[in-house]
C-alpha cells in the first residue's frame, strides 16, 4: 500500500521581462541638463522615471502589476511632454531619441473698465 501525499503547490507568477528606453533627450533644441527627469507614463500615470547624465536617458519600463502589453507609453523631460511615443513590448531594447518643446502660456486679455463722466 502506497501513500500519496499532496501538497498544494505555490504557483509564483515570474514578472515580465520590462522594455528599455535608451537616448538622447533634448529640450527647445538643446540637450536636457544633468539631473533633468525623463519619466515614462501609461494611460497618464507616472510608471518609470530616471535623471538625465551626458544628454542621455535610460528608463526602465514594466509594469509592477497587469500588463502594458499593446499600451502606448509618452514620455515628459523635465515635466515637459515628449513629441515621441512607443508601444510598449515585453521584454524590447528601443532607442528613442526625445525632444520635447516648452509650450508659451497664451496671455489672457485683462478686463478694463471704461471710465465714465459722473455729473
Amino acid at each position: 500500500m502506497a501513500i500519496l501525499t499532496l501538497s498544494p503547490s505555490v504557483a509564483s507568477a515570474q514578472p515580465a521581462p520590462p522594455h528599455l528606453f535608451i537616448g538622447s533627450a533634448t529640450i527647445d533644441g538643446n540637450p536636457a541638463a544633468d539631473g533633468t527627469v525623463v519619466a515614462a507614463l501609461v494611460d497618464g500615470q507616472q510608471v518609470a522615471a530616471a535623471p538625465v547624465s551626458g544628454g542621455s536617458y535610460h528608463v526602465v519600463v514594466g509594469p509592477k502589476t497587469g500588463s502594458f502589453i499593446g499600451k502606448t507609453i509618452t514620455f515628459t523631460i523635465g515635466g515637459i511632454p515628449a513629441k515621441q511615443t512607443a508601444l510598449y513590448v515585453v521584454g524590447e531594447g528601443t532607442e528613442l531619441d526625445l525632444t520635447a518643446t516648452p509650450t508659451q502660456a497664451t496671455p489672457v486679455p485683462q478686463a478694463t473698465t471704461a471710465a465714465t463722466a459722473t455729473p
